[in-house]
């Protein structure tokens, strides 16, 4: 630390200007005399906690000099002053008088003014520099977003991790902003990040609002939001998405007309695709603030101003040198580099013993890269042996795994249940490397993750169990969310703990999970005891009532009895951890999660298992096979008849015939080329002239190989030349091959004469390593990617001539040509998107970008036709685009980074950085993509002619069900002209027989398309409900009775088809229906009403009214209703979530016989199967339920996480065997509901079964077997 504001100036602690006896007038001084009494009377932080009711962490900060004592928690600071002792000398009133004026200081005038990898909090407001401009800016939206309110009061700042939102949000807009003086000066403001129970923490913050209601204007900042996704569950997610709605509708603020606050939103940019998705987020996002890296004057301040305020310079030589250690591509700091940046310039001032930091004080504490190893390492010595142990495992406590990466996982404060724990949080916040909130403690940055390396072994090592703890917390979370039953306990040993007793990895568990593990131990212990307590009656009973030979026969029986229902027990507990781990994967690995379904499937018949298994049949499911674990390309043949893979391992592995598109059966052919197994980079391949070549290259040179032998073999070794080959490609003709190498040039070999290659004049681009090739179709133009952009040659002439290179934002280091020559595409790395250029002879028309990535571009690659993109990116997805839009199409999860990504044949392969190459099917279970919400579906009876949607435009869209699992697309219904006002309704049905669909508009017009072939007559209307908007419809079997409503209407419509006319037979009088169904023959129907109630009336085989039941009270809102195949049953859903169950056997006095209330979310629509053995249910928890239907009950089966947003509707196709969903992000999807089957589609499309290093890990307990 520089000599002139070393604490060795002051006196006992002391800021200069204090007089021995007087109270501290600072912040630090203030902390410094609480920690010193707290040593004297030798209280623990848990214990003064205790005593005091002030949370451990508020006084970690009080006491570690960070935080003041705020108004609200005055007079418990009082009591924390009586209990060390200090309220003797000075009394309550004197020590306030010092509290205030140390908030009025403009900052602790002496100590570090750096914070390290923690962000700059609110009290730090005068040490916050290089940030003004975008402060302004955030200001200002904030002020704007205030007069507003709904979606415009929302404010979402964007950016990746490390980019400075956290301080942006706290030392700028709450700490500076907010102040006096400050642009929102006046306004109330409160700051929170979401952490595991997020809506607790927003009912808080609102709650502090509506006390200052005389405050007109208020802003509620959330930081790090991309934790709604990360900790909480999805039920609390949507809970906090609500209240945080209704916290920006009009009428909540104090004055009952405006909105409440502002509101705030920091995030990570890697999570816009979620928050997109949600409708109170999607509109902000629309217009995000984007919070970039700083620029060069940004930089200076950052670096020159904290230290400038404690009269201390920095050496320019030192500031130029961060420069370069921190700058890419010149355009100053990454945004993640600023916490390493900050942490660096924290070491070198304690470093530091003059008044300028020097590049020596900077190399003396090992630049950026020893920076934070230093501080971590100071502050881990310094603690006993016991206090070590506790820093391992509280530091792991405080790391999760997130797609086989470590990140951070804040942990929850009243964990901390021993001193050591606190001695440590102690010791790291010190250093800042924790942070420490009111109520929980995290990393202070991912970056110590990766600078630590004693950190990164642990990491490393407990890999394992960093997973089952993770997978504790799920499981503890389902438990606790599903009212604590015992069915969903799982034995503790499966986390690794001990089964009978506690121990110390316990010891930082949630209340809720030791609850949980208690339970499991409590639980499994008495089903032990049971089955013993039962074998011994069974003996005693035996002896008094059979012989010797019969008590040995019973006993035999009981012990086989025993012995199955143990088994059985362990099985199921098994079958539902193996459920609980297929969803942990699901959403990064779906190949993977499927397999581990299946196991969970075949190891007991439990609704998890069931759940699990049919969930997987709605995503697509990549066929695999196992490889080295690092990074590869692929390349693949004209005719896809031949995909290759140069493999890290120095290896070349060939898939030939339909294994190159992707048969099950299908194994590579391995041929080494590299006897030094060294890392191969390039592939390409060539069918032309009915030869087929293969090049491959890497480290140790470059081979040509002959494909056309079986097996494969190596016709020359081109050589090293001048250094690594990056990139490879043949000319279309296939008799010229051009590799990118290390040195910048572009070696090239005349091939006609394969065996032979001639080695022609190397092409100079530039010094930059060639990292991708391609050649233009027409093979007269060739494209070099490298940092500096993309280099070009014509190569049609007598010599190749150099054309305008193609300036990229950042290095590219993938290329591509359309198949028709015209556009050209480049992935960059650091910019994070795929360039596009359209070109007309030699010149190159710039066009908008592919974007939506959150990391480097690794490969990209067009469809045959051109008319797709795929792209590889290292933020472990593989998207596809629409070429002419560059709209995205799909995107493929991957467990780790995708490195290439082909296509070949029916699928799109992907290699990735964990050995493993993918293929993908083309046809996906998603299969309608609408911009807009899906509110109704709808099949024909048997669900094998047609399907319809309709999305909450109206807009209504049909398909042809020949093939229910891959349903294709017609063309849609032309809906009428309608007049000048009037508007088409949200409803759909397809007539029973499949002959036609029906659609309303919202004047009470009945539309009806006839079906022609693959395509619609012009639709007739039929005037029905004069004014009223038709919003249900439904039909019989065979298509001849319609029974037709609005929400709003009266009464509900019965019309009878004859050939092509409909005709009115009758009206059913019943307050605005909610809801209604329509026995298949068309002789029942059910109507709900505003009122919640329901009503059954029966129909005669004109389609008159026949009989009716009084109307019966439902408790709630029917939303849903259907009836069995033999009209002999209804089941009901409701908007609180229940599914109701009546006996319609004699109509005219329905009986309610079961009722189910498993959904978390309101019932939007339901279904039956063509059997009526199942009944499914959309709803609002974002899960489709589906129950077995017996004559009196609704036995839970399975329920499926389908990724629809809010689940609007449901339909059973297929016969009954496929399930159709719809939702609110306008997504719909099927799923097969047939267990056999759904075994079928995983056992066919796997590829490589479960390792068994996959089955340790995944199904722990289980016996590994062949589960196909």
């Amino acid at each position: 630390m520089p000599a002139h504001v070393g604490v060795s100036g002051a006196v006992g602690g002391m800021e200069p200007g204090e007089t021995s006896g007087a109270l501290p007038r600072t912040k630090r001084g203030i902390g410094e005399a609480l920690a010193a009494a707290r040593s004297r009377v030798g209280l623990s932080f848990r214990e003064l906690g205790r005593r005091s009711s002030v949370p451990p962490g508020t006084l970690q900060g009080w006491i570690g000099g960070r935080s003041l004592p705020t108004p609200a928690l005055r007079t418990a600071f009082f009591d924390v002053l009586d209990l060390l002792g200090l309220s003797t000398e000075h009394g309550h009133d004197d020590w306030w008088l010092a509290v205030e004026d140390a908030r009025r200081a403009p900052g602790t005038p002496m100590g570090n003014p750096y914070v390290g990898l923690r962000a700059y909090a609110a009290e730090d407001h005068d040490l916050f520099f290089g940030r003004d401009r975008e402060l302004a800016e955030l200001a200002e939206r904030v002020r704007q977003a205030q007069a507003h309110s709904g979606t415009d009061a929302v404010v979402a700042l964007l950016g990746p991790s490390g980019a400075g939102k956290s301080s942006l949000l706290g030392a700028g807009l709450v700490g500076r902003a907010l102040a006096p003086g400050g642009p929102l000066d006046g306004w109330f403001g409160t700051a929170i990040t979401p952490g595991e129970d997020p809506a607790t923490r927003i009912r808080a913050a609102l709650a502090a609002r509506a006390l200052q209601a005389d405050r007109p204007s208020a802003v509620l900042v959330i930081d790090q939001f991309e934790e709604v996704w990360t900790l909480a569950s999805p039920e609390q997610r949507r809970e906090a998405l609500a209240l945080l709605a209704e916290a920006v509708e009009p009428g909540s603020g104090p004055d009952g007309t405006a909105a409440c606050c502002a509101l705030v939103i920091g995030m990570r940019s890697d999570f816009f695709g979620q928050a997109a998705e949600t409708e109170l987020l999607g509109p902000a996002l629309g217009h995000a603030m984007l919070l970039r890296g700083v620029g060069p004057e940004q930089a200076l301040e950052i670096i020159t101003g904290p230290s400038a305020l404690r009269g201390v310079t920095v050496d320019p030589g030192l500031v130029a040198l961060l420069w370069r250690e921190l700058e890419i591509g010149g355009e100053g700091p990454a945004g993640g580099s600023l916490p390493l940046l900050s942490q660096a310039l924290t070491e070198t001032w304690d470093q530091a013993e003059q008044r300028t930091l020097t590049i020596r004080d900077y190399r003396a504490v090992g630049g950026v890269a020893g920076a934070i190893e230093r501080a971590a390492e100071r502050a881990y010595q310094q603690l006993s042996g016991p206090e070590q142990d506790m820093a391992r495992d509280l530091l792991l406590a405080l790391v999760r795994i997130d797609l086989d990466r470590p990140v951070r996982r804040p942990l929850e404060l009243d964990v901390l249940q021993s001193d050591e724990a606190w001695s440590v949080v102690e010791r790291f916040t010190q250093a800042r490397l924790l942070t420490v909130t009111e109520d929980r403690v995290g990393l202070a940055h991912e970056a110590l993750l990766e600078g630590w390396p004693r950190l990164g072994a642990w990491v490393a090592d407990n890999v394992e169990r960093l997973r089952a703890r993770e997978y504790l917390a799920r499981a503890a979370a389902l438990w606790v969310e599903n009212g604590r039953v015992d069915d969903l306990l799982v034995p503790v040993e499966r986390f690794g703990l001990d089964r009978r007793s506690s121990d110390d990895r316990e010891s930082l568990l949630s209340s809720e999970q030791r609850d949980f593990v208690a339970a499991s131990r409590t639980h499994f212990a008495a089903r032990e005891l049971e089955l013993v307590r039962t074998a011994r009656t069974l003996r005693r009973r035996s002896r008094v009532a059979i012989g010797a030979f019969a008590v040995a026969t019973v006993l035999a029986i009981v012990a086989g009895v025993s012995l199955v229902v143990m088994n059985h027990t362990r099985a199921q507990a098994l079958s539902r951890q193996a459920a609980l781990s297929s969803s942990l994967v699901a959403a990064q690995d779906p190949g993977l999660a499927a397999q581990i379904a299946l196991g969970a499937s075949e190891l007991a018949s439990t609704q998890e298992g069931n759940s699990a298994l049919i969930s997987t049949t709605g995503r697509a499911l990549p066929r695999r096979a196992l490889g080295p674990s690092e990074a590869s390309k692929l390349a693949v043949s004209a005719d896809a008849d031949l995909l290759v893979q140069p493999g890290p391992d120095g290896a070349l592995r060939l898939w030939r015939g339909r294994a190159a598109d992707g048969a099950a059966d299908g194994t590579p052919e391995i041929l080494t080329l590299d006897a030094g197994h060294r890392n191969l980079f390039a592939g390409a391949v060539t069918s032309a002239g009915g030869r087929t070549l293969v090049a491959a290259g890497g480290m140790g040179g470059t081979w040509l190989v002959d494909a056309g032998t079986m097996p494969a073999r190596v016709i020359a070794d081109l050589g090293t030349g001048a250094g690594t080959t990056y990139a490879l490609a043949f000319s279309p003709d296939g008799r010229t091959l051009y590799a990118g190498v290390q040195d910048g040039s572009v070696r090239r070999w005349d091939l006609t004469t394969p065996g032979s290659p001639r080695e022609l004049a190397a092409l100079s681009t530039q010094k930059d390593p060639v990292l991708a090739l391609a050649i233009a179709p027409s093979g007269t133009r060739l494209a070099a990617a490298g940092a500096k952009g993309v280099s070009r040659w014509a190569l049609d002439g007598a010599h190749p001539s150099v054309l305008p290179a193609l300036a990229t934002t950042a290095a590219a280091q993938a290329v591509a040509f359309s198949p028709d020559g015209q556009w050209l595409v480049a992935g960059e790395t650091r910019s994070h998107q795929v360039s596009r250029w359209r070109l007309q002879g030699d010149t190159a028309a710039s066009q908008p970008p592919l974007t939506g990535f959150g990391s480097f571009i690794n490969d990209v690659h067009f469809s045959p036709d051109g008319t797709r993109v795929v792209v590889a990116s290292s933020d472990q997805t593989m998207r596809e685009f629409a070429q002419s839009s560059g709209t995205e199409i799909r995107s493929y999860p991957h467990p780790a980074v995708v490195s290439a990504a082909v296509y070949a044949g029916d699928h799109v392969v992907s290699a990735a950085s964990d050995g493993t190459v993918r293929w993908w099917p083309q046809a996906d279970p998603a299969f309608v993509h609408s911009a807009t919400g899906l509110y109704q579906v709808s099949a024909d009876a048997t669900g094998t002619r047609l399907l319809a949607t309709v999305d909450r435009n109206g807009s209504i869209s049909a398909w042809d069900l020949a093939d229910p699992a891959h349903p294709r697309r017609l063309p849609d219904p032309t809906p009428p002209a309608l007049p000048a006002g009037e508007a088409y309704g949200v409803v759909t049905a397809v007539v029973g027989d499949g002959s036609a669909v029906l659609g309303g508009t919202r004047t009470g017009d009945l539309l009806v398309w006839d079906r022609r072939g693959d395509a619609f007559a012009p639709a007739r209307v039929i005037p029905l409900d004069p004014g009223q908007d038709i919003s249900w419809l439904g039909s019989s079997a065979d298509g001849r009775t319609i029974l037709a409503s609005a929400y709003t209407s009266k009464k509900a419509f019965v019309l009878r088809r004859d050939g092509d006319a409909y005709a009115v037979t009758a009206t059913i009088d019943v307050d605005q229906p909610q809801s209604m169904a329509l026995s298949p023959d068309g002789r029942v129907v059910v109507i709900a009403d505003i009122d919640a109630r329901a009503g059954v009336w029966t129909l005669d085989e004109r389609g008159q009214v026949a009989g009716s039941s009084p109307l019966f009270a439902l408790g709630s809102t029917g939303t849903a209703a259907v009836l069995n195949p033999a009209g002999t049953s209804a089941a009901i859903g409701t908007d609180d979530g229940r599914v109701l169950l009546y006996d319609l056997s004699r109509p005219a006095e329905p009986r309610q016989v079961a009722a189910q209330d498993t959904a978390l979310g309101a019932i939007y629509g339901m279904s039956v199967s063509t059997d009526g053995r199942y009944l499914a249910a959309g709803a609002g928890d974002k899960r489709i339920w589906v129950w077995q239907w017996q004559s009196d009950a609704l036995v839970p089966f399975a329920r499926v996480d389908a990724a629809l947003d809010r689940v609007n509707d449901v339909r059973f196709v297929d016969g009954g065997r496929r399930l159709v969903g719809v939702g609110a992000n306008g997504t719909g999807a099927s799923w097969d509901i047939d267990l056999a089957r759904a075994r079928q589609t995983v056992c066919e499309g796997r590829g490589a079964p479960l390792s068994a290093a996959e089955w340790a890990a995944r199904l722990v307990g289980a016996r590994p077997r062949n589960l196909c």
